[in-house]
C-alpha cells in the first residue's frame, strides 16, 4: 500500500494540489463534543443544517478504513478602499466543482486496485478542518478556520474517503494560535471569541448564508462587501505565507454548480 500511497500523492501534487496528506478514520469525539457545546449557544443562526444529525460529521461511515486530505493553496486580494469586496476563494469558478475535478486523478489510483472512494468537498457531513488536522497538515485557529501549516489560512480542504488501508501519516501538528487573539481583535462585528465562532455577526454569514433581508444594523456593518470577509483570515500571522495577488486563477476548470447535501456523505 505504501506505493499506492506515493501514486496518491503524485496524482494529487500534479492536479495543483499544494499537499496531500492521510488520516486512519476513526470517530471524532473531540470535535462532536465541541460542536454540541457549540450548538447548545445557538451560534449556528439560521443554519439549522449544522445542527441537524450533527453527529454524523465526526462518525465516518463504517466502509471507510482511510481518509485522504487534500490542500489547495490560493492567494488573498488587495482592495482599494471604494471597491466593492467578496471573499478570495469566490476569485474563480466553484471551487466545490474545481476542487472535485483535481480530486479525479486520487479516485483513478484507488480504482486501479478496485478500491471504493467517494469526495467531500464542502458539501458531505464531515468535519473536514478536523481531517486536515488529524492527517497533521495543520491546524484549527482560534477564527476555527483551518490553518495549514505550509501555507497558512487561504486554503480549501477537499477529501476522499476510502476503504483501503493506506499509511496514515505519522506527523501530527503540534501548532496552535497560543495566546494570539490577532484575528478576535479585527473582526468587524466582535464575532469571534475565545470560545469560536459566533455566525450570528459574521458578516460572511449575512452575506452569503442569511435567508432574510439584512436589517439596518448588518446593512451598516457589511458596508461594501458583497460576499463573504476575510478579514480574520488577514489578522493571522500564518497569512504572511501566501502572497497577495489582485485576480488569482487558483480554480479555473469547471463551472458546474454542486450538489449540495450537507446531511449525508
Amino acid at each position: 500500500m505504501e506505493k499506492l500511497k506515493e501514486r496518491i500523492v503524485i496524482a494529487g501534487l500534479t492536479a495543483g494540489f499544494g499537499e496531500i496528506g492521510f488520516a486512519r478514520s476513526r470517530v471524532l469525539n473531540q470535535d462532536i463534543e465541541f460542536m454540541a457545546d457549540w450548538i447548545s449557544k445557538e451560534r449556528y443562526a439560521d443554519m439549522n443544517w449544522l445542527a441537524r444529525n450533527f453527529e454524523r460529521r465526526g462518525t465516518p461511515p463504517e466502509w471507510v478504513r482511510t481518509i485522504i486530505v487534500a490542500v489547495k493553496p490560493y492567494h488573498p486580494l488587495e482592495w482599494n478602499a471604494d471597491e466593492k469586496r467578496y471573499s478570495a476563494f469566490a476569485d474563480g469558478d466553484d471551487y466545490h466543482a474545481a476542487i472535485s475535478a483535481m480530486l479525479s486523478g486520487l479516485l483513478k489510483e484507488i480504482n486501479t486496485v478496485g478500491g471504493r472512494a467517494k469526495t467531500c468537498v464542502d458539501t458531505s457531513a464531515i468535519f473536514e478542518k478536523a481531517w486536515a488536522k488529524e492527517a497533521g497538515l495543520g491546524f484549527i485557529g482560534k477564527n476555527k478556520i483551518f490553518v495549514s501549516e505550509k501555507f497558512g489560512p487561504f486554503v480549501l480542504l477537499g477529501l476522499v474517503l476510502t476503504d483501503l488501508e493506506l499509511p496514515a501519516d505519522e506527523k501530527k501538528s503540534n501548532l496552535n494560535c497560543g495566546n494570539c487573539r490577532l484575528c478576535i481583535d479585527r473582526c468587524p462585528t466582535s464575532a469571534l471569541d475565545e470560545f469560536g465562532l459566533d455566525v450570528r455577526r459574521c458578516i460572511s454569514w449575512m452575506t452569503i448564508e442569511k435567508k432574510s433581508e439584512l436589517s439596518e444594523e448588518e446593512k451598516i456593518i457589511v458596508g461594501n462587501r458583497i460576499f463573504g470577509c476575510d478579514e480574520c483570515l488577514l489578522a493571522c500571522p500564518w497569512s504572511k505565507k501566501s502572497l497577495p495577488s489582485r485576480r488569482p486563477t487558483h480554480l479555473a476548470i469547471s463551472k458546474r454548480k454542486p450538489r449540495m447535501n450537507t446531511d449525508k456523505y
